[in-house]
C-alpha cells in the first residue's frame, strides 16, 4: 500500500504507529494542529473524540512547547469562531483544513457537537499535557507515584551538571591520594595509574559528563595481559642488530630492540605504547620498512616480523582494555556517587527523570506493567514533535507505553520530524532511534509533507537544483546513510512578497560565490570580509533591493556561521560598514558578553577601592571608557585620580546600605551617555540593567559581596555549559535587535526562517581531529544504549556519522531562507572524498562551476566569479542611533532602605533562591544537613543511635523530626504518637537508603524518647516532664525594625568580644524581622529558648560521639551561625516578656538559656561522662543591652 496523500488519511485512532515527515517549511506545526483537531472532533470505529488531556503533544525544548500550545489554543479558538458564524461559501480546496471542516459541517447536528466539544476542549487546554518530554517525565512521576516507586513529594529539580564538576574535583583527588581507599574508589585510582598518560583535570568534567549520561555503556573487552612470550626475545635482538637484515638508519632497529627490552622486563605496555614512534612498530614491521631486499623473504624475517607487529597490535589491545577498565570504573564510582549525593539532598537530576521513569516501565517480575498500563489508559494517542533529535531512553519510554505485555503496538504513537535536520548528535540525539522508529511503521501509515510554504517558488527551485548537481544523499560518497534529500514543490503563499534586484536577483536566488585563486582569495577571515561587503551592498538604498515595494531592510538578512568565534568577528565586520547587527541565538546575558566581564572588574574594584590596582582595572574597561593616555595622565593627576577613589569608596557605602543593584544603577547613569553615542548603547545598558537585577537577587542568597563576584564568576566561566532554557532564563531581548542584521551560528538557527541568509563559511565547516578530543565518544547500538569507542575502527565510524551531519547541517543552513541565499565556495581548497572530517560543500565545489550548472539548466543558480566586492558604509546618522531613548539621570535613591521582610534565614544567606520557604522548621538546616568538622579528634567513639540514622538526613528530616516533636501530646510516650511518626515521615518524604517506613521509625521513636527524658541541666529538667501550659511550639515574632543598624550591632559585639557573631550583610535593616522558635519553655519561673536540629555532623558516612561533643557543638554552632540565631530568638523572646509584664519584668528571675538540642546524639554521653548533642548557653546582660539598644536604633541616628 502506499502512504497517505494527506493530513486527512493518516490513521490516527485504533493500535499502532504513524510517522509524518516534513521537509523544512512545508508546515509541520500546522499539520500537528490539524491532527489535534481530528483527534478531537472525530470519531472513528465508534471510538469517540479525544479530550485535550487524554493527547500527549511533545517538543524538544520547553521554548517550543509553549509555543506549540500557544499555536493550538489559536487553532482551536479560530475554528470555535467559525463554528459559531458557519461559512459563507465553500473555501478553497486548497485551505485544506476548512475543506474538511466544512464536509463535516454539513450536517448541522456535527456542527453543533463540534461546537461544544471545541468549547469543552478550550477550558482543558491548560490542563492538556503539552510539554517536553522531560516535562512529560516530571508530571509521570508526580501523577503515578506508586506505580513509578517514586515520593509523593517531588524532588527539586536540578542540573546535575554542577554535581558532576564536584565529582570531577573528587575524582582527582581520589586518583592523586595516596591513603587507603574503599574498594569502589580503590579500583578507579588503580586503573588510573594504569593508563599510558596522566589524566589531567581540565579534561575530566567533560568525560565524566558522557559517563553519566543516559544509556552509554563502557564495554570492557577481555585481553590477557600476563603473556609474555620469552622466547621471542632473542630472535628480536638479532633481528635489531643484523645489518644484512635491516638497513642502518632504519627505526626498526631500535623498535626491535625495545620489544625485546619490554617482553624480557614484563614492562608497562601502557607506557610503551605511549611513545609515538612506538606505535607504530606494527606497520613498519607489516610494510618492512628498513628492511634489505635480500632478507625480505627470509623465512626467519618473515616470522620474527610478523610475530612484532602481531604483538605491537596486542599491545595496543592491552591499552584499550587498560582504558575501558578505567573508564567503566568511573562510570560506575561516578553514578553511585551523583545518585547518592541527589539523594541525600533530595534531589533529582533532569537526566534522571528520563532514566527513574524508564526504569518504573520495565515489565515487573511476573509480567505486568502497571506504570505502563495506566499511563495509556491516560494516553491513548500520542504527537511528538522533532523526533529525529530523540535519544534511546525517551524513545524507550514512548514504546513502552504504547505497546502491550505481549510485545503489539497499542493506541497511536505519531512520531513527526525530519531526519535531514537531525544536527544535535553533540546533546545526544540519536538518528539511529528514529530510524528504528521508522521501521515499525506500515507503508500507509506514512505521511510526507512535500509542499513547501516557507520560501518562493524561485528559491525552492533554487534547493532542488542545487541538490540535483551535488547529488541527493545527505552523507559522503561512502556513507551508509539512507536520508536523501527529497524535491519539494513551492505552494507560491511568497508570490504576493516578491524579492527584487539587480541582474535579476530574485530569480537567481542562490549565489555561489567562488573564490579567485588568482587573487590571493581563501581563508575564513576574507571570507567574513566578503560577506560583510556583499551585505553592506544589499543594504544600499540605491542598489534596488526590495521586497515586494519596500527597501531591503538589515532585519532581512541572517548570517549563520558555524562557531561563536566566527559570530563575533562577524559582528565586528559588519559594525565597522555601519551595519546595525546582533548575535542572535540562546545565549543569556553572561555568554561572550564583554559587559558582563567589564562589569565583573568594576565590582571588584568596589569592594577593593582602596588599592590602586583594581581601580585603574576598572577605568580602562569599555564600559568605562578611559583611553590609555587618559589613564596615564591620571597617573600624575592627583586632584582626578582622588576623583575616582572617592566615586569607588562612595559606591562602596552604597553597596552596603543598598545592596549591589544601587551601585550598578549609579554606574548606568555615570556611562549611560557615553553609551548612547554608539550603536550597541541600547544593548550595553539593558545587559547592565539585567545584571544588576540578577546580582541583586544572588545578592539576598550570598554571604556578602565577594561571594556575589564569585557566583558572577562561576556563571562567567559555566556560561558555555549552559543548557537552552537556563540561557534563555538570563537573556534579554531589546526592541532594537529586531531592526538588525541577525548574526547566529548554524546549530542555533535550526527552526527560523530569514528573508535573506548568507553562508560565508559552509566551505570551511569541517571535522576535527579528536584523537584526544574531551569526553567519550559513543555509537548507537541495536539495543538502543550508546557503547563508548575507543579502538581506531569505532573511531572511524563516529567520525563518519560527525561527517553525515555535516551533511545535514548544510541542508537546514540552506532550507532557513524565503527569498535568496548567497553561499561562498572556495575551489582551491584540497578535499577528498575520502577524508571524513572534510566539509560536503568543498567536496561539492566541483560540481558548482557554471558549466556544469548550465548543462544541467540549473538557471535559480548564479555563480560569481571573485571573493572582493567594493566596501560600502550604509548610509546611518553619524555618531547615535536615534530611537527616542536618550541618556537621563535615574530616580534619586531613597535615603532610607525600603521595608523587607528579615531573619535569621535571609541575614546568614543560607538557602537557595529555588528552595522552599525560609522559614519552614527546618529552613535553617537546608545547607548544612553534614556539617562534617575540619580539626583533628583525638578519638573517636562510634555508637549505635548515632549509627542507626546515617542513612537519612537533610532538611526534610529536620521537618519531619519538628513535626513529630511539635505534634505530639506532651504528658504521653512517643510509642502512643508511632502514626504521627509516620505521618510525619510520609509528609516530607523521608526516606532511608536502606530502611523502609515502618523500620525507619522504629529507630528514630526511641531516639526521640530519649531526647525527651534527658536531665538537661544534669538535675530536674526534663521535657518530657514538662505541663502543656509550660510549652509553646513554634512560636512565631514579628517585630518593628526601623532602620536598625547591623554595622552598630557588629560594633558593639566586637566590642564586648564577639568580633564574629553578627554576619556580614546589609548594614540596614527596615520593615519586620520575622521568625519561628522550636520550643519556648518555662521552668522554675525563666522562659527558655530551645531548638531541635537534626543535622548530621558527621562527614556522611560514619559518625562518633565526639562529633556532638561541647567542644566540637561550640565550633559548629560559630561555624552555622545558630548562635547568632540564638541572640535573636533570645531578643524576641524578652520583648515579649517586656511587653507582656512591663515594669514587673526582670531579666534575672524571668529570661531563661539557649538549649539547642542535636537530637541525633542528646542524651548520649562520652567515656569521661560529658554530655553530647547539647548546647546550652546564657548570653551576658551587656551583649543583651547592647543588641536590643542597635536593633532599636533607627539609620537616621547613625548619620546623625
Amino acid at each position: 500500500m502506499t502512504e497517505a496523500r494527506d493530513w486527512r488519511q493518516l490513521t490516527l485512532r485504533g493500535n499502532g504507529r504513524a510517522l509524518v515527515e516534513a521537509s523544512a517549511g512545508t508546515g509541520k506545526t500546522w499539520t500537528i494542529g490539524a491532527l489535534y483537531l481530528r483527534l478531537l472532533l472525530e470519531t472513528r470505529d465508534g471510538e469517540p473524540p479525544l479530550s485535550p488531556r487524554q493527547i500527549v503533544v511533545a517538543t524538544y525544548t520547553n521554548a517550543a512547547a509553549d509555543e506549540l500550545r500557544r499555536r493550538l489554543r489559536t487553532r482551536l479558538l479560530d475554528t470555535l469562531d467559525l463554528a459559531l458564524r458557519g461559512f459563507d461559501a465553500a473555501p478553497d480546496p486548497h485551505h485544506t483544513d476548512l475543506d474538511w471542516l466544512h464536509a463535516r459541517w454539513l450536517d448541522r447536528k456535527a456542527r453543533i457537537d463540534d461546537t461544544a466539544r471545541l468549547q469543552l476542549a478550550l477550558a482543558e487546554l491548560d490542563l492538556a499535557p503539552v510539554s517536553t518530554l522531560h516535562r512529560l517525565c516530571a508530571r509521570i512521576l508526580a501523577d503515578h507515584p506508586f506505580a513509578a516507586g517514586a515520593a509523593f513529594r517531588m524532588p527539586e529539580m536540578v542540573d546535575s551538571r554542577q554535581l558532576v564538576d564536584a565529582l570531577a574535583d573528587d575524582l582527582w583527588r581520589v586518583v592523586q591520594s595516596p591513603t587507603p581507599l574503599p574498594p569502589d574508589t580503590e579500583r578507579v585510582r588503580a586503573a588510573a595509574h594504569a593508563l599510558a598518560k596522566p589524566l589531567v583535570r581540565k579534561d575530566l568534567s567533560a568525560l565524566l559528563q558522557g559517563l553519566v549520561a543516559p544509556g552509554v555503556h563502557v564495554p570492557v573487552p577481555e585481553v590477557e595481559e600476563d603473556h609474555w612470550p620469552s622466547e621471542q626475545v632473542a630472535p628480536l635482538r638479532l633481528l635489531a642488530q643484523d645489518d644484512a637484515v635491516l638497513n642502518k638508519k632504519a627505526v626498526l632497529r631500535r623498535l626491535l630492540a625495545q620489544l625485546a627490552e619490554l617482553i624480557e622486563t614484563k614492562g608497562d605496555p601502557g607506557a610503551w605504547m605511549a611513545s609515538e614512534d612506538r606505535g607504530k612498530l606494527a606497520d613498519n614491521a607489516r610494510n618492512r620498512t628498513g628492511v634489505l631486499k635480500a632478507a625480505v623473504d627470509r623465512p626467519d624475517v618473515i616470522a620474527t616480523l610478523d610475530f612484532a607487529a602481531a604483538f605491537a597490535e596486542r599491545l595496543q589491545a592491552f591499552q584499550t582494555h587498560r582504558h575501558a577498565r578505567f573508564l567503566s570504573a568511573v562510570q560506575a564510582w561516578a553514578r553511585t556517587e551523583l545518585d547518592r549525593r541527589l539523594a541525600t539532598a533530595g534531589q533529582l537530576g533532569f537526566d534522571d527523570l528520563l532514566t527513574t521513569v524508564h526504569a518504573a516501565l520495565q515489565p515487573a517480575p511476573d509480567g505486568s506493567r502497571a506504570l505502563a498500563d495506566a499511563l495509556f489508559a491516560t494516553w491513548p494517542v500520542a504527537l511528538i514533535d522533532e523526533f529525529q533529535d530523540t535519544d534511546p531512553v525517551q524513545y524507550g519510554i514512548l514504546d513502552a507505553i504504547y505497546r502491550d505485555n505481549n510485545g503489539a503496538p497499542r493506541g497511536r504513537l505519531v512520531v513527526i520530524g525530519d531526519p535531514k535536520q537531525a544536527i544535535y548528535r553533540f546533546r545526544g540525539g540519536d538518528i539511529h532511534t528514529y530510524e528504528r522508529a521508522k521501521a515499525y511503521v506500515a507503508e500507509q501509515d506514512r505521511l510526507t509533507l512535500d509542499v513547501n510554504h516557507r520560501s518562493s517558488a524561485d528559491y525552492v527551485e533554487a534547493v532542488n537544483q542545487f541538490y540535483n548537481a551535488v547529488g541527493a544523499q545527505l552523507g559522503a560518497p561512502a556513507s551508509r546513510t539512507s536520508i536523501a534529500f527529497e524535491p519539494v514543490k513551492a505552494s507560491g503563499r511568497r508570490d504576493a512578497t516578491p524579492y527584487r534586484g539587480p541582474e535579476s536577483a530574485g530569480e537567481h536566488c542562490l549565489v555561489l560565490h567562488r573564490a579567485d585563486p588568482d587573487e590571493d582569495e581563501g581563508g575564513d577571515l576574507d571570507a567574513l570580509r566578503s560577506c560583510a561587503n556583499r551585505i553592506a551592498i544589499l543594504l544600499d538604498p540605491v542598489g534596488g533591493h526590495a521586497i515586494a515595494d519596500e527597501a531591503l531592510q538589515a532585519s532581512d538578512l541572517c548570517v549563520l556561521v558555524p562557531n561563536n568565534w566566527h559570530a563575533r568577528r562577524m559582528l565586528e565586520l559588519l559594525r565597522e560598514r555601519g551595519v546595525p547587527c546582533v548575535q542572535r541565538g540562546r545565549h543569556g546575558v553572561f555568554d561572550d558578553n564583554d559587559v558582563a566581564t567589564d562589569l565583573l572588574v568594576v565590582l571588584h574594584a568596589v569592594i577593593h577601592c582602596r588599592e590602586p590596582a583594581p581601580l585603574r582595572a576598572a577605568l580602562a574597561t569599555g564600559l568605562w571608557g578611559t583611553g590609555y593616555q587618559a589613564l596615564r595622565a591620571l597617573r600624575d593627576d592627583t586632584a582626578r585620580w582622588q576623583q575616582e577613589v572617592v566615586r569607588f569608596h562612595r559606591w562602596q557605602r552604597l553597596w552596603r546600605e543598598r545592596g549591589v543593584l544601587a551601585v550598578v544603577t549609579a554606574l548606568i547613569d555615570e556611562v549611560a551617555r557615553a553609551h548612547l553615542d554608539t550603536r550597541d548603547g541600547h544593548r550595553v545598558l539593558t545587559d547592565l540593567r539585567h545584571l544588576g537585577e540578577l546580582l541583586q537577587a544572588q545578592e539576598e542568597q550570598a554571604d556578602g559581596p565577594e561571594s556575589v563576584l564569585k557566583w558572577m564568576q562561576q556563571r562567567l566561566d559555566g556560561a558555555k555549559n549552559g543548557d537552552e532554557d537556563e540561557a534563555d532564563a538570563t537573556a534579554l531581548r531589546i526592541e532594537s535587535d529586531a531592526r538588525c542584521v541577525q548574526v547566529m551560528t548554524l546549530h542555533g538557527s535550526k527552526g527560523l526562517e530569514f528573508n535573506l541568509v548568507m553562508l560565508p563559511l559552509m566551505w570551511a565547516h569541517r571535522g576535527k581531529q579528536k584523537h584526544n578530543a574531551k569526553g567519550v565518544r559513543t555509537l548507537s547500538a541495536a539495543d538502543g544504549t550508546r557503547r563508548v569507542v575507543l579502538d581506531e575502527s569505532g573511531r572511524a565510524e563516529v567520525e563518519r556519522e560527525e561527517q553525515d551531519e555535516r551533511y545535514r547541517v548544510l541542508y537546514v543552513a540552506l532550507t532557513r531562507a524565503v527569498h535568496a541565499c548567497h553561499v561562498w565556495l572556495d575551489p582551491a581548497l584540497d578535499a577528498n572524498a575520502s577524508d571524513p572530517l572534510a566539509s560536503p560543500l568543498a567536496l561539492a565545489t566541483p560540481q558548482l562551476d557554471t558549466s556544469t550548472l548550465h548543462a544541467l539548466a540549473a538557471d535559480r543558480i548564479a555563480v560569481v566569479e571573485g571573493w572582493k566586492a567594493p566596501r560600502t558604509t550604509v548610509a546611518t546618522p553619524p555618531t547615535r542611533v536615534r530611537t527616542g531613548d536618550e541618556a537621563r539621570a535615574w530616580p534619586v535613591l531613597p535615603d532610607t532602605p525600603l521595608p523587607a521582610r528579615h531573619s535569621f534565614t535571609t541575614l546568614t544567606a543560607r538557602r537557595r533562591a529555588f528552595e522552599a520557604d525560609p522559614w519552614a522548621a527546618a529552613g535553617d538546616e537546608r545547607d548544612v544537613a553534614t556539617v562534617a568538622d575540619d580539626l583533628p579528634v583525638t578519638a573517636r567513639t562510634p555508637h549505635p543511635d548515632l549509627d542507626s540514622l546515617l542513612g537519612v538526613a537533610g532538611a526534610d528530616f529536620g521537618n519531619a523530626v519538628h513535626g513529630i516533636l511539635e505534634l505530639r501530646a506532651p504528658g504521653q510516650p512517643l510509642a502512643a504518637h508511632r502514626t504521627l511518626m509516620l505521618e510525619q515521615l510520609a509528609k516530607y518524604n523521608v526516606r532511608h537508603r536502606e530502611l523502609d517506613a515502618d523500620a525507619l521509625a522504629d529507630r528514630l521513636l526511641p531516639r526521640l524518647q530519649a531526647v525527651l527524658d534527658t536531665r538537661l541541666d544534669g538535675a530536674d529538667l526534663r521535657l518530657a516532664a514538662l505541663p502543656a501550659h509550660a510549652l509553646r511550639a513554634e512560636l512565631e515574632f514579628n517585630y518593628a525594625l526601623d532602620g536598625a543598624s547591623l554595622d552598630r550591632l557588629r560594633a558593639a559585639c566586637e566590642q564586648l568580644g564577639h568580633p564574629d557573631l553578627i554576619p556580614a550583610r546589609t548594614p540596614v535593616l527596615a520593615g519586620l524581622m520575622n521568625g519561628k522558635i522550636d520550643l519556648v519553655f518555662e521552668h522554675g519561673g525563666r522562659f527558655h529558648v530551645l531548638d531541635w536540629k537534626g543535622n548530621d555532623l558527621g562527614d556522611g558516612s560514619s559518625a562518633c560521639l565526639e562529633d556532638y561533643a561541647p567542644d566540637a557543638l561550640e565550633r559548629k554552632m560559630d561555624a552555622t551561625r545558630y548562635r547568632f540565631q540564638a541572640l535573636l530568638y533570645t531578643v524576641a523572646v524578652e520583648r515579649y516578656l517586656r511587653e507582656r509584664l512591663g515594669d514587673a519584668y526582670q531579666r534575672a528571675r524571668h529570661l531563661g538559656d539557649c538549649w539547642y538540642l542535636f537530637v541525633r546524639a542528646t542524651g548520649l554521653h562520652l567515656p569521661d561522662g560529658r554530655a553530647c548533642g547539647i548546647w546550652h548557653h546564657r548570653f551576658d546582660d551587656a551583649l543583651l543591652d547592647a543588641v536590643q539598644a542597635a536593633l532599636s536604633t533607627v539609620a537616621a541616628q547613625e548619620a546623625a
